[in-house]
């Protein structure tokens, strides 16, 4: 049996957690759902969030709610403690028109969690070097992703 990759990142998110009064938390662009689940588990409250239900795993267990960032966000105003956008802002055509639309829904003292892979390490460079993109960088921006959802008709 193949053993699961360790997920560094997950791992420090709940470490930090740990240390934060519970509360409401939005982990937009959530995947899978992993990163939720764990957070529930620690006793916040969480809605998880991402542009794809499929991939998701937790739907008995986690509020899940459709959202596409480069849209309108379907949250009222002032209404999370925490957001956070792991590993999701590099695939971003412009991720400046996302940052106010976070703000609009985090609460005055509430805190935004962002993440990003770093392409200047060595593997990312070789793989610049010889396939002409960085590592973690595979996918399409996101409202790419929309465009060939509507023409293809398709599941990305």
């Amino acid at each position: 049996m193949k053993k699961k990759k360790e997920n560094y990142l997950l791992e420090k998110i709940i470490d930090i957690f740990h240390n934060f009064e519970k509360g409401r938390v939005l982990d937009l662009g959530c995947g899978d759902g992993e990163c939720a689940k764990k957070l529930k588990d620690l006793g916040f409250e969480v809605i998880a969030s991402d542009v794809n239900y499929s991939k998701f795993k937790y739907k008995n267990e986690i509020e899940f709610q459709q959202c596409d960032i480069t849209k309108e966000m379907p949250f009222p105003e002032n209404y999370f403690d925490y957001v956070l956008l792991l590993e999701v802002i590099e695939h971003l055509r412009n991720p400046y028109t996302v940052i106010p639309k976070i703000n609009h829904i985090i609460k005055r003292n509430g805190s935004l969690i962002i993440s990003t892979p770093n392409i200047l390490n060595l593997k990312s460079r070789l793989r610049f070097l010889f396939e002409g993109a960085y590592e973690y960088f595979r996918e399409p921006p996101l409202d790419q992703v929309q465009i060939l959802r509507k023409l293809f008709l398709i599941s990305i």
